[in-house]
């Protein structure tokens, strides 16, 4: 296991702009440091916890005699991994969502251009004769489920931590969106989306079971030649129960923020019925863990590739999509400063295969399955959504 112990800063997080709508394609992440006037204390793990809670102390005494002892109470690692896991889940399901809404957009933003063509562009130039319409309202609904599993051990400079568990999540992604077609190929979509899962999550010391919900939104600019850039801001709230085995039951309440965005290219090679669709991606993410009186930022890069085609079931389109992505939490830091476990540094590999079936009358119904691992834990999971147009 290749975890690393979190350093203190301050990240500020670069403004993701649209292309041509904020008059910039530039994407970038910068991170100022900032020195903690903190010292190094360590999370207590399930064993400290169990003979300092033997003692028949107040929850005030208890804190205090595990602070003067070097340690502290932090989210229990069951707790901050499965809350981990459900944050990917949901947020894979919008993104799901997100790149259907592109691919219709993309797709009327071409009509006219006449033959294969207008579904699957060339690097020749746009000349749709789209004019100016909408807003086109769509409504999208998205059921998903997941499992990840962990293992390994994490030594925090006194105490071996076995990583073992399962998560597991399952939840529900609601969303509605208005489209623009603004002539000459452009188009413009604003959507917003909320979301509600339930994650359980157990090893050999802990079983954590938790609620999240979210709202959110996101802007897409694109235009028929390929290009679009995204943008997204979300904010949810989760609620904890864990129970540490011979320690007790405890409640705790956690806040998340998230900015991010991408952008992307889409082409045809010569003599293809694929396109191919090359994205690079960052997020930022504040978390506040109340309970704790613990606050945790972590930065993300991505890039990936997505490939696709389509071809007719009697008056069903369908459209077989698949991409290949890798990620990783560049930085990741609390304050106050703690060692704790976490992913720091490591890279990620993430697949999906997604199959899109149309009735060319603004009914979408899509399955997708997902896998995603990296030392020491891997995912697997599948999404299903339905979309209709207005």
């Amino acid at each position: 296991m290749a975890f690393r112990n979190l350093v203190v800063s301050r990240p500020v997080f670069g403004a993701l702009a649209l292309s041509g709508i904020f008059a910039t394609s530039l994407m970038s992440v910068s991170t100022a440091t900032a020195q903690s006037h903190h010292s190094t204390v360590l999370c207590a793990p399930p064993s400290i916890l169990h003979s300092f809670s033997s003692l028949g102390l107040g929850s005030e005494a208890f804190r205090q005699a595990l602070e003067s002892s070097g340690y502290r109470t932090c989210p229990g690692y069951t707790e901050y991994f499965g809350s981990q896991h459900a944050y990917e889940a949901k947020e894979s399901a919008r993104d799901s969502a997100v790149q259907v809404e592109k691919d219709r957009a993309f797709k009327d933003a071409n009509r006219g251009r006449g033959g294969r063509g207008a579904d699957l562009p060339r690097k020749a130039p746009v000349r749709a004769i789209v004019q100016p319409t909408g807003p086109k309202i769509a409504v999208s609904g998205i059921g998903f489920g997941e499992r990840e599993r962990r293992d390994g051990l994490f030594f925090d400079g006194v105490n071996t931590i076995d990583l073992n568990s399962t998560s597991n999540t399952y939840g529900g992604v609601g969303i509605i969106t208005a489209t623009w077609q603004l002539g000459g190929g452009s188009y413009w979509i604003l959507g917003f989306n909320g979301n509600g899962s339930n994650n359980k999550t157990k090893s050999l010391t802990e079983r954590t079971d938790s609620d999240s919900y979210g709202v959110g939104m996101f802007a897409v600019y694109g235009h028929g030649s390929g290009f679009s850039a995204d943008f997204n801001v979300s904010g949810d709230w989760d609620d904890a129960t864990k129970n540490v085995f011979g320690v007790g039951i405890t409640d705790s309440e956690k806040n998340t923020f998230t900015v991010g965005g991408n952008l992307s290219y889409r082409f045809t090679p010569a003599g293809s019925a694929w396109w191919v669709e090359p994205t690079i991606g960052a997020r930022f993410k504040h978390e506040d863990l109340k309970t704790f009186a613990l606050e945790m930022d972590t930065t993300r890069v991505t890039g990936g590739i997505r490939i696709g085609t389509e071809t007719r079931w009697g008056d069903l389109t369908v459209e077989p999509v698949l991409t290949a992505s890798v990620f990783s939490d560049v930085k990741v830091s609390t304050e106050p400063l703690i060692i704790f476990p976490n992913d720091e540094g490591k890279v990620w590999g993430k697949g999906n295969a997604r199959l899109n079936i149309n009735n060319n009358s603004g009914g979408t119904f899509w399955v997708e399955a997902e896998g995603r691992g990296t030392d020491g834990a891997r995912a697997f999971g599948g999404k299903a959504g339905l979309r209709k147009s207005f």
